[in-house]
């Protein structure tokens, strides 16, 4: 038990880090500007979320943190209903969903030719839709174009 306890505290600190990061992603455009740069009151001139960090650690691992966020946005509903732990095994299974659902919403996302920025957003969807949530979408989708 105590080795979860440990576990538990450990996963917490990475996830404070892993907030912190994000947090610094965000505000370095802002905060960081050329002399003479284009006023930073003016919304077009500060960058989105989604493009700080395809700029800072690259498309495919924006396109993983969109799956990742997903799962974990599915996790956390799942925790709030009391059908799991927030740190539990079940935890562990998210990854491979997450990076599976990655790899289908890029697809869908080069198929309907989506700009990076709405590509990323249409991954986390998909990611928390999880496979069987898609699935259904799809036959669904599916089925209105056939009529």
């Amino acid at each position: 038990m105590r080795f979860l306890k440990v576990f538990d505290w450990l996963v917490f600190v990475l996830l404070a880090a892993l907030a912190v990061a994000v947090a610094s992603l965000i505000a370095w455009p802002i905060l960081v500007r050329p002399v003479g740069a284009a006023d930073p009151a003016r919304t077009q001139d500060i960058p989105t979320l989604v493009e700080v960090l395809d700029l800072w650690v690259g498309g495919a691992a924006t396109t993983l943190l969109g799956a990742f966020a997903g799962r974990l946005m599915f996790h956390a509903t799942e925790v709030k209903r009391g059908k799991r732990r927030f740190f539990g095994r079940e935890l562990v299974w998210e990854l491979p969903i997450a990076i599976g659902m990655a790899i289908i919403g890029e697809g869908a996302a080069a198929y309907l030719d989506l700009p990076p920025t709405v590509s990323t957003g249409l991954i986390a969807a998909l990611a928390y839709l999880g496979p069987r949530g898609a699935e259904v979408l799809l036959m669904n989708w599916i089925g209105r174009k056939g009529k």
